[in-house]
């Protein structure tokens, strides 16, 4: 496998060796993982088709399609760092950056960006 598994891949892998040695049910399988026998009907069909690599996450180590851009991040935070932002709380913050950048942002990211700097 090229990609690690997460324990609760692992986790899946492990029940569905034992659904194949015929030790567990499919019933019993999806109280064991805490999925509906749907869901665990949709997943072992993954891992009939691609083996145990159909059970680790698409997504993992992709950018949230949320996430704001690092150059704008950047930006934003040179800003904070300069003298006429300094004792800016992130609300006067945020109201400023959006009226001099046009960089809509909400306060939280403001704030979380503020605490990491």
């Amino acid at each position: 496998m090229g990609k690690r598994m997460s324990i609760k891949e692992a986790r899946r892998f492990g029940v569905m060796k034992e659904i194949d040695k015929k030790k567990l049910t499919l019933r019993e399988a999806s109280v064991e993982l805490g999925l509906s026998l749907r869901q665990l009907k949709r997943v072992r069909k993954k891992y009939q088709i691609e083996g145990a690599e159909g059970l680790i996450s698409k997504r993992r180590e992709r950018v949230s399609p949320n996430a704001t851009d690092p150059r704008i991040k950047s930006e934003v935070i040179a800003t904070l760092k300069s003298e006429e932002y300094a004792g800016f709380g992130p609300t006067f913050a945020r109201d400023k950056i959006e009226e001099r950048q046009g960089h809509c942002l909400s306060s939280e990211t403001i704030r979380k960006w503020m605490a990491s700097e």
